[in-house]
């Protein structure tokens, strides 16, 4: 199989994006794109090994047109962990190798002085592809 580069990711996603303004029908062909591109590591090319070295995670975004396309690359080493928070922000996520564990929760008030109460929604193992 030839490889799928991250530019060429990118550029397909964003084309997408121009020409599917609906969120889920955007979801819905995006998966197919991302499935494409984390179905082979080498996809990625050095920028896993490059972020590997740097810490815990890294990220490498890609938004240069300022167009509400944002493409991540996270490393997580074995046993990383964060605390629950939230990305204001809705997207596909595709795992290259091993698998990360989520615990999603939901919001049970409304903030009261910058505090929210949260309970434990469902926990979500994500694998390759």
């Amino acid at each position: 199989m030839a490889r799928y580069s991250l530019d060429e990711f990118v550029a397909d996603a964003r084309n997408l994006m121009a020409s599917t303004p609906d969120a889920k029908a955007f979801l819905n062909k995006g998966h197919d794109l991302l499935e494409r591109f984390v179905s082979d590591p080498n996809n990625v090319g050095a920028t896993i090994e490059q972020l590997v070295e740097k810490r815990n995670h890294a990220l490498y975004v890609e938004n240069p047109e300022g167009d509400g396309l944002a493409v991540q690359v996270v490393v997580w080493k074995p046993g990383a962990r964060t605390d629950a928070h939230d990305h204001h922000t809705w997207g596909m996520i595709g795992i290259l190798a091993n698998k990360v564990d989520e615990v999603r929760f939901r919001k049970v008030d409304q903030p009261h002085e910058g505090v929210v109460k949260l309970e434990q929604d469902r926990q979500v193992t994500s694998r390759p592809g």
